[in-house]
């Protein structure tokens, strides 16, 4: 499939992509952002989407941070243990 950008994959930026395009089997470009991400999966999956792209946006972090040198982590897990 194609990549298409849906921003943070939140429902306007998802309504916008379904009214312009064909989603099923494209590949997802989705900002982490601050929703949570098994939710936005759940999303992408009910339009059809075959994969996700994930990546961290440098302008969400918060000021005077500097993430570039920190590993790149997600989890599933909404809190708790990360290793679980």
């Amino acid at each position: 499939g194609e990549v298409v950008d849906v921003q943070y994959a939140g429902v306007d930026d998802l309504r916008r992509a379904k009214d312009s395009l064909n989603l099923t089997n494209q590949i997802a470009l989705v900002k982490l952002g601050r929703a949570p991400l098994l939710y936005k999966l759940s999303l992408l999956s009910e339009l059809g989407f075959g994969g996700v792209l994930l990546y961290i946006d440098p302008c969400d972090a918060p000021p005077g941070s500097h993430t570039w040198h920190q590993a790149f982590r997600v989890t599933l897990n909404p809190g708790g243990k990360p290793a679980i």
